[in-house]
């Protein structure tokens, strides 16, 4: 730029100097012209000379005046060429001053505005650049923070998913308050979680007990109801053969004078018998009133557990909510990796590429971490309607357990009430024997009463010989039914003992579950 104004100023010179010089050169020819008309050749070749030495001197004088004017000139334009170099050098420092007021001296100022634009401009730019540094490392900090708390909370999580409920999130004082959030949220759904599992632990601990002494009882019940019914198929078999005797002797009632004696014994074998059946009727009473007892103590232990099964299935609903939770936790998780994306692309468009890469880690990475929280919840609601299909199951088994408990004590009842029949004809029975003892003894009273008293106790015995086989029969079914219940109560206990085992995969305190009973033991007991 400065070559072609230097080159338009010499330009311009030159031209005014040959304008110049024509116009001297033709007036000399002019006056050439006019002195060769009016003097002689003499004077006139002196003229010539003369003439010639005055536009030669013109000419040399304007031309050394045109430099003298042009040189200046120059030496400005390429000064300003120097300062601009400088200026492309970057040195800012110097300035660019001029005192003329023409278009040089504006072109002076111009530089040096420009100049100074240019440093300020410089300035601006390194200030920007100082900002955008301290940006970048403040960026790199948050990324590596993020990554290794992400990192810490992907481990933790992993424990809680691999059972662990004691695992709990933990952050620092610089950490974002998006980060403390996630882990407060967390640590108070893991916290409830915790609560509810040790809830179901204890509750599960505390039905393995009922119905491990339920089942005892009812045992005791099924083995006390085989005795009974062993006891009621002897007391039938000694009335039928007290039948067969009383028809032996009435038909040698004929011959009883012959055979007194004989009668006499049979007579005091009967009583024998009759004792036997008393005492057994009695321990048989005895037997079937601790049954309705121990039924009714079953009856309360079991409407007991069924309460605990309804608070259980409440529990479950609590469980479910708090498994909600976690899952919108996640989503806000996941919608704050899409801010981190967001404003991944909004760094990597201020403050360069990586700063945005270092953003776009830190999402993936809490996009991940939301996944596998998402995916950890699913496991949860997986394990959760194991327990509570366990748990209905369980439920219901109590209550078909419950029904045929009430349906066993009236049965028992039922046979207390036969017992105490079978014990009333009894004594009637030894009160006959001893008629027949007393009648024997005296021999006073007549042939025909002795029959007909025969014929009565025999009738009497063949009733008594029915109810007694409708009463073993009824004794055997009360204990069919107890074995039925007893099978029930097994039932039970093996899905408790499977719905404690779903929570040995759950560490929820300083102890594991492992150390509840085993599988194994609870069978044996």
């Amino acid at each position: 730029m400065f070559e072609s104004l230097r080159r338009r100023r010499l330009a311009k010179f030159g031209a005014g100097f040959g304008a110049v010089t024509a116009v001297m050169i033709l007036v000399g020819v002019l006056a050439f012209l006019d002195t060769a008309a009016h003097v002689d050749a003499e004077n006139h070749w002196t003229v010539v000379q003369n003439l010639t030495v005055v536009v030669a001197t013109a000419i040399v004088g304007f031309a050394t005046m045109g430099i003298v004017l042009i040189r200046p000139t120059v030496k400005q334009i390429e000064e300003l060429a120097a300062h601009t170099q400088e200026i492309e050098a970057g040195e800012l420092d110097t300035g660019v001053t001029s005192d003329d007021d023409d278009e040089l001296g504006t072109l002076y100022d111009s530089i040096n505005s420009m100049r100074e634009t240019i440093r300020t401009r410089i300035d601006e730019t390194e200030t920007q650049r100082e900002r955008a540094e301290r940006a970048r490392e403040e960026s790199q900090r948050l990324a590596t923070t993020l990554e290794e708390r992400t990192e810490a909370f992907a481990e933790t999580m992993a424990r809680t998913a691999d059972g662990d409920l004691t695992a709990r999130l933990t952050v620092e004082d610089d950490d974002p308050d998006s980060l403390k959030r996630v882990a407060t949220g967390f640590n108070d759904a893991m916290a409830e979680i915790q609560e509810v599992v040790e809830e179901v632990g204890t509750f599960t601990d505390s039905v393995v007990t009922a119905v491990e002494r339920s089942t005892e009882h009812i045992d005791e019940a099924v083995e006390q109801g085989g005795e009974t019914s062993d006891a009621m198929d002897e007391t039938a078999e000694d009335a039928r053969r007290q039948s067969d005797r009383l028809l032996e002797a009435a038909g040698e009632l004929e011959s009883m004078s012959v055979n007194i004696e004989e009668v006499a014994a049979s007579t005091e074998e009967l009583g024998e018998t009759s004792e036997r059946a008393a005492s057994l009727s009695e321990a048989g009473r005895e037997n079937a009133r601790a049954a309705v007892e121990e039924l009714h103590r079953i009856q309360e232990r079991s409407e007991s557990a069924a309460d605990t099964m309804t608070e259980l299935e409440a529990q479950m609903d609590e469980i479910e909510q708090i498994v909600t939770t976690i899952r919108e936790i996640a989503e806000q998780t996941n919608l704050l990796a899409l801010n981190a994306s967001i404003e991944a692309a909004r760094a990597g468009g201020e403050a360069g590429s990586n700063t945005a890469d270092g953003f776009d880690v830190v999402a993936n990475e809490v996009k991940a971490l939301s996944e596998e929280t998402q995916q950890s919840a699913g496991e949860v609601e997986t394990m959760i309607a194991e327990l509570r299909e366990l748990t209905e199951e369980s439920a219901e088994d109590m209550r078909s357990i419950q029904a045929e408990v009430e349906s066993g004590v009236g049965t028992v009842e039922t046979v207390d009430d036969a017992l105490a029949d079978i014990d009333t004809q009894v004594t009637e029975v030894d009160d006959g024997v001893q008629q027949i003892t007393t009648a024997m003894d005296q021999q006073a009273m007549s042939l025909n009463d002795v029959t007909a008293t025969v014929d009565e106790l025999t009738d009497f015995s063949q009733d008594t010989a029915e109810r007694t086989i409708r009463m073993a029969t009824a004794t055997e079914e009360q204990t069919q039914k107890l074995t039925d219940t007893a099978e029930r109560v097994h039932t039970l206990l093996d899905k408790t003992t499977r719905l404690r085992r779903s929570l040995e995969t759950f560490e929820y305190d300083n102890t594991t579950a492992e150390t509840v009973p085993s599988v194994e033991s609870l069978s044996q007991s």
